[in-house]
């Protein structure tokens, strides 16, 4: 078992999507190297590479199957800010529902198991378009 919080992914692959479609990557992340940032054009496959790292961890979670060569996960808390949206009716513009997501992501960090974060664009994403993914919390103060 590894120590410390660990997602380790290759050739990892979305499982929705056709064979011949599906962009397999290598996704890291734990003592060494904590979180990352992807950054491209629009339409490069930022998102959907942090759908691919969620499914397949909530799908290891349940003992499925997932799409990857090998995954090596421990229990981790799963948290993302994917396809957040504003409402009109209840007065929450797109930002404020970023916001407060972002919040509750770091109540989840004050928890008993590391957090597996999932950011779909920084909510200052007039400087910054990207997607962030990374590990934090567990029971530690966030750096």
């Amino acid at each position: 078992m590894a120590e410390g919080p660990l997602f380790d992914g290759v050739d990892i692959g979305h499982p929705l999507l056709p064979v011949e479609q599906c962009v397999a990557n290598t996704v890291a992340l734990g003592r060494e190297v904590t979180g990352w940032v992807v950054s491209g054009s629009n339409m490069s496959g930022k998102s959907t590479l942090l759908r691919t790292v969620g499914i397949n961890a909530v799908l290891a979670f349940c003992g499925a199957p997932v799409r990857a060569t090998t995954l090596r996960i421990s229990p981790l808390a799963i948290g993302a800010t994917i396809r957040l949206e504003d409402s009109l009716q209840a007065g929450r513009s797109r930002f404020y529902a970023e916001i407060r997501r972002l919040k509750e992501l770091m109540d989840i960090t004050r928890g008993e198991r590391p957090l597996l974060f999932l950011l779909d664009e920084d909510p200052a994403r007039h400087q910054l378009r990207g997607s962030t993914g990374g590990l934090g919390g567990g029971g530690q103060k966030p750096d």
